[in-house]
């Protein structure tokens, strides 16, 4: 099980500040509500060369991963660039085939720059994951889970290849 101490979860929040949405920005209870996710959800830790670079919480159910709140932060260089490269998609495709898991379901506010990266990008080398495609969540999603995706939040969907 992976930990988090509050320093790093500080540091990458303030790493992926840029990243979020206008409209999550608005939440005022924002960094409290993620910092509780990272102790009341399942928690990831993506490590780059012994180096914490990102978090990301999230369910199971049914073979699919729903991320609550992913988190990615910078290398020890300053950089983004780890999350664009086809290591971080062959990396985290192994993973959820690790867990059994097929498919991938994010929200994400249209206006973010992660979603911007994520339609760019994800699948963009064809061999690990699929092209992000947009949906309604109450399209993709179980209804108890919908609540982690308001109005006028969207979903991606992203299949893990074979």
């Amino acid at each position: 099980e992976d930990h988090l101490d509050k320093k790093i979860f500080d540091r990458l929040y303030d790493e992926a500040y840029s990243k979020i949405s206008f409209n999550r920005k608005k939440d005022l209870n924002l960094k409290q509500e993620l910092w509780t996710n990272t102790k009341t959800k399942t928690l990831c830790v993506y490590y780059l060369d012994d180096y914490i670079v990102g978090i990301g919480t999230y369910i199971i159910r049914n073979n699919i991963m729903y991320f609550i709140t992913p988190t990615w932060g910078k290398t020890k260089e300053g950089s983004h660039s780890w999350w664009y490269t086809e290591e971080y998609q062959e990396a985290l495709s192994k993973f959820m085939k690790e867990l059994g898991v097929t498919t991938i379901i994010a929200g994400h506010n249209i206006d973010s720059p992660a979603a911007k990266a994520i339609t760019k990008h994800f699948g963009y080398y064809g061999k690990h994951l699929s092209k992000a495609t947009l949906h309604n969540p109450s399209d993709v999603m179980p209804i108890d889970l919908l609540k982690l995706y308001p109005e006028p939040m969207k979903a991606f969907k992203v299949e893990i290849k074979a």
